[in-house]
């Protein structure tokens, strides 16, 4: 199935559901367009007929908000106000990435564009480091001294988060000015990592959107989490790599997840992008990223993105952290739901780590403030927010 398929799905969908939810409502009234002794009428009454048939039709197809009065609309919209602050307020207290959140804690921002920030991950909920048997104990008892400057090892630091600062459902709803913040962090970011060895694969899960909190029919905003894309530095092998081990991987779970129906769409960052990628109707998908067009890091690297049809239910409470038994996949009627951890357990996989759910959950005890430091000072020359300032 096309983009463009599911769109007119989605339009016909809308159109489907008034007509069964009047139906249901006027019962045994409703004798169809063609019923109701319509072999009966003839000469001038016929006239007269089709036009209350036509109505009549027409009037199945209507939604509820067509036929309420002025004082019941401005009621149902001053209800559906509150609903969607509720929601909005619900969300926001689970981003804990976005700055607008009760739950965002500063020390993380590492900088703070016009319309996107750059936000650290926090240590217990970035991919962790793979660790030979008894490594572990040892590194508790005599921990290394924080290392200054250029990383020791593709795994010193360097995990964070692209984020808007509007709230935004995902990256393709984003304007045309942030979506040239969000570029320049991206390229920013793969200097930084290449000056010290590494490489970077970006990832951004969309899971739920307020088309699918709607039933389709039109947009609740607030009904899903903050946008934002994962930023994992990576060994060089694994970059190189990544296109192999994410296409063999989605194709392996297509059937699983709902997206047989859709291959993995191919960018080539130049004429393929993510924005053109998927449409601006709150489709879910998910997107994996990574290069800089050879030696320009301006340019778009390759990457897959791949739409997702069974969305999330949002019932997971560390949302995009990985903390679900489940491995965020849960759903009704049997089918499961595409975990939001699916590209972190795919580089997990590369690397030889446990998949997120399986990963340290306890939070830093000094807050990470080494580590805030080492990736403050890493950035500082590749900062392009300091531009703002002057």
């Amino acid at each position: 199935m096309t983009v463009e398929e599911m769109a007119a799905r989605e339009r016909g969908a809308d159109m489907d559901e008034a007509f069964a939810r009047n139906v249901l409502r006027m019962g045994r009234g409703y004798k169809g367009a063609g019923g109701g002794g319509a072999n009966s009428r003839s000469g001038a009454d016929e006239d007269d007929y089709l036009q209350e048939t036509s109505a009549a039709a027409s009037d199945l197809y209507r939604s509820n908000d067509d036929k309420l009065s002025p004082a019941e609309l401005a009621s149902r919209s001053a209800s559906r106000q509150v609903a969607r602050h509720d929601a909005l307020s619900r969300w926001t207290a689970r981003s804990w990435w976005w700055m607008e959140s009760q739950s965002f804690e500063r020390r993380y921002l590492i900088a703070l564009g016009e319309r996107v920030s750059l936000v650290m991950t926090p240590s217990h909920r970035r991919l962790q480091q793979p660790r030979r048997r008894g490594q572990q104990q040892q590194q508790q008892n005599h921990p290394p001294p924080p290392s200054e400057g250029k990383a020791t090892s593709p795994w010193d630091g360097g995990q964070c988060h692209i984020v808007p600062l509007s709230y935004c459902e995902s990256f393709v709803g984003l304007d045309e000015d942030a979506w040239d913040e969000v570029r320049r962090f991206q390229s920013s970011l793969r200097r930084m990592f290449r000056r010290d060895g590494r490489g970077v694969v970006f990832l951004e899960t969309v899971t739920r959107t307020s088309r699918s909190a709607s039933g389709g029919g039109g947009v609740a905003c607030g009904t899903a989490p903050q946008a934002r894309m994962d930023v994992v530095p990576v060994p060089p092998n694994v970059e190189r790599d990544a296109p192999m081990y994410f296409r063999s991987a989605l194709t392996e779970v297509a059937q699983e997840w709902g997206t047989h129906g859709h291959r993995p769409i191919a960018l080539d960052g130049r004429k393929k992008t993510l924005r053109n990628a998927v449409p601006r109707m709150g489709f879910p998908y998910f997107y994996c990223g990574w290069g800089g067009g050879g030696d320009d890091d301006d340019i778009d690297g390759g990457g897959y993105v791949q739409l997702i049809e069974n969305e999330d239910d949002g019932d997971d409470g560390d949302v995009g952290g990985g903390a679900s038994a489940g491995g965020g996949m849960r759903g009704g009627g049997g089918s499961k739901r595409f975990p939001r951890d699916f590209g972190m357990d795919v580089i997990g996989g590369m690397v030889g780590c446990d998949p997120m759910r399986f990963q340290r959950k306890t939070p830093s005890q000094d807050g990470d403030r080494g580590e805030i430091l080492r990736f403050c000072d890493m950035w500082k020359e590749f900062d392009w927010t300091l531009e703002l300032d002057g």
